[in-house]
């Protein structure tokens, strides 16, 4: 069965672009109905629950057979991938402080199970990330970021090791958001009382403007999930067109780029990011860092049956071998950055917004460039097949 949205389009006919709060996601479940049945979803899949951290050493999970045949004669991987990525790499000071305390964070909201659980998000140094990118960010800021990359890390580990169903999914998704959108209920699971303690910080470092939009980048970022969740259901791979548009938002960076607010001229900043040339190059980021996570992953999740990979999709949609297809995959990834320095190279005149502008600009390339260094100190991706 194959499912193309356009970009920007979420699944079952939403829209990737909208707000409409959690409302949408759970009303979705209902919209998804007959198609699901139609398609033969499983639906008495366990539900979701959060006891202990997943594994940190790979965001790849078991999913099925759909490409595992195709797979299983192919030549080794390269040994080592070279990015195109001419940016600087830096770090937070702050970064050994964050750390300890977003590890801290976690375990005093119920994100850690037992002390195996402890040892291995800190060995995971999910706040160097946060550093990595947020390099002139307060403390404060990058407690908050670490959190937030924690809590995106911990979620889409376990919703990638669940074959929940779509209706499920979104469910247990808008109750996440309602959690969000109501920091002082404590019921549910561990992972709705997280997003609560989050909004928290949110407001204290934000205000209610901050928060409201991340709830609708959230919502994004949840359509994208659905999306994947289908295409796994009804044992189809998306055609590139359709894998783009779904890469664009659940690589993650949507709520990070409105975080990046808060580390510098923030009514600024926000105004810069309106400017369409701007929001081109949010989008080029984007998609340089999915491409760089899919090419490291790429050898366990063709192994494993996992769909949403760009060098899976490009085997299917060009009838290329593996070698080829991770070729192609290098080229999109360096087609990226080169794109994003060539709109760097030719903005235009922001008045009194420039220096802004320079600085998120800045804050992207430190994306790029943090993202690949991450990988490569933590093995979370195994850049090293």
């Amino acid at each position: 069965m194959a499912c193309h949205p356009r970009e920007g389009s979420g699944p079952l006919g939403g829209d990737f672009t909208d707000g409409e709060g959690s409302a949408k996601i759970r009303d979705r479940a209902h919209d998804a109905r007959l198609s699901l049945v139609a398609s033969k979803v499983n639906m008495a899949a366990d539900p979701i629950s959060f006891g202990e951290l997943a594994s940190p050493a790979s965001m790849v999970v078991p999913r099925g057979a759909a490409m595992h045949a195709s797979t299983q004669s192919m030549p080794a991987a390269p040994d080592l991938y070279e990015l195109y990525c001419p940016f600087a790499s830096g770090i937070n000071p702050h970064v050994d402080l964050a750390q300890s305390r977003s590890v801290q964070w976690a375990r005093e909201v119920g994100l850690i199970g037992d002390e195996r659980a402890l040892v291995r998000l800190d060995h995971a140094r999910v706040a160097h990330l946060s550093a990595l990118v947020f390099r002139t960010a307060s403390l404060e800021v990058l407690e908050l970021v670490a959190q937030w990359t924690t809590l995106f890390c911990i979620l889409d580990d376990h919703i990638e090791s669940r074959r929940t169903g779509t209706m499920q999914l979104a469910a247990y998704l808008g109750s996440l958001l309602s959690g969000f959108e109501s920091p002082g209920d404590v019921s549910g699971d561990c992972v709705r009382r997280a997003f609560g303690s989050l909004k928290t910080s949110l407001l204290e470092l934000g205000g209610e403007h901050l928060a409201t939009r991340f709830a609708a980048e959230l919502e994004r970022l949840f359509d994208g999930y659905l999306w994947e969740e289908f295409y796994r259901q009804t044992n189809s791979i998306p055609d590139f067109g359709a894998y783009r548009a779904i890469r664009l938002v659940t690589i993650g960076l949507r709520p990070q780029f409105l975080l990046s607010e808060l580390e510098g001229h923030r009514d600024a900043t926000r105004e810069v990011r309106m400017h369409p040339a701007i929001v081109a190059m949010e989008d080029s980021t984007c998609r340089a860092v999915g491409w760089a996570n899919d090419i490291f992953t790429h050898a366990k999740e063709l192994e494993l049956g996992e769909p949403h990979n760009l060098v899976g999709v490009l085997m299917l949609a060009q009838s290329l071998s593996r070698r080829q297809a991770v070729d192609r995959a290098l080229a999109l990834h360096d087609g990226e950055v080169s794109s994003l320095l060539h709109a760097a190279a030719r903005l235009p005149d922001f008045g009194v917004l420039e220096e802004a502008a320079r600085l998120h600009i800045q804050h992207l390339q430190h994306w790029i460039r943090g993202h690949l260094d991450w990988a490569v100190q933590t093995g979370r991706y195994s850049p090293r097949p």
